[in-house]
């Protein structure tokens, strides 16, 4: 509505090759758009970033944690086809394209700005997944959608960190009073 009024106001100034976007149809992918007006027909746009961005090398020390990327998709999905146990309850199978969405999926309100989806790796090679909502439920909390490790994790191998130390990544992840404690693990 807004945008055929402008057009109608612009009359011949109206250039068919520019793009009008209307603020309101871009929240949903900026959740956190502020929308200035500047009558008639213009405004100014502000992408508001994240308030904090995730550490996820602090949250997995020790650990090669890092977003999952489309290249890292083989690695990750050699990793779900070692949970098998985890599969079967979700009645469903790993593959790449279920990754790749995963890595986009999002609760009402939140933007790809707060989304982790983290492939955790050590010397043997991939060692978890980590689905993150950073902000979510509330400004104060991270959601952990999918904590999956593999299979078979030998101590010295996953419980160690940048120093040397024996700690585990489910010690680590626990350690944090903001986080939701929903882990899976095989």
């Amino acid at each position: 509505r807004d945008l055929a009024l402008c057009r109608e106001q612009a009359a011949d100034d109206w250039d068919e090759d520019e793009n009008y976007p209307v603020a309101e149809s871009l929240r949903a992918w900026f959740p956190a758009l502020a929308f200035e007006p500047i009558p008639p027909c213009a405004g100014i746009i502000t992408l508001a970033p994240a308030a904090r961005p995730l550490d996820a090398a602090a949250l997995f020390p020790g650990f090669d944690a890092r977003l999952l990327r489309e290249r890292d998709v083989p690695e990750a999905l050699e990793l779900c086809r070692g949970n098998g146990d985890y599969y079967a309850f979700m009645r469903s199978e790993p593959s790449a394209e279920a990754l790749l969405a995963d890595t986009l999926a999002l609760p009402p309100g939140k933007g790809l700005e707060d989304k982790y989806f983290l492939l955790l790796r050590d010397e043997a090679g991939p060692l978890g997944l980590a689905d993150i909502i950073s902000g979510y439920p509330d400004a104060g909390s991270v959601w952990i959608g999918l904590f999956m490790l593999r299979r078979r994790v030998s101590s010295t191998s996953a419980d160690r960190s940048d120093t040397g130390n024996t700690r585990s990544p489910r010690s680590t992840l626990s350690a944090s009073p903001s986080c939701s404690k929903k882990f899976i693990v095989s």
